[in-house]
């Protein structure tokens, strides 16, 4: 549930920015939008769109402080490797 909410927090601010500099900019970017995939051993986060990877390098840190900080005190850590946020047992 709070490896959610971090998601769905980061999504619902990517959206509204994305559509403020859209109108601004009278584009149709697409939003940079992270993906969950969960198993019973594992969560697995990605961007949609892999052309972000690079351009959110600084956000995708944040993010990962974040979802570390949420899940401080659990069994669970949080993985990165190549655009995939992994949370899994330590």
């Amino acid at each position: 549930e709070k490896v959610e909410r971090e998601i769905e927090s980061f999504n619902r601010l990517s959206q509204q920015l994305f559509a403020h500099f859209n109108q601004k900019s009278q584009q149709q970017i697409a939003t940079a939008k992270w993906q969950m995939e969960i198993s019973d051993k594992k969560i697995i986060c990605y961007l949609e769109n892999e052309q972000y990877r690079g351009e959110l390098s600084e956000t995708t840190a944040k993010l990962i402080d974040n979802l570390k900080t949420a899940l401080l005190g659990t069994s669970y850590g949080v993985y990165y490797e190549k655009g995939i946020i992994e949370i899994r047992s330590k």
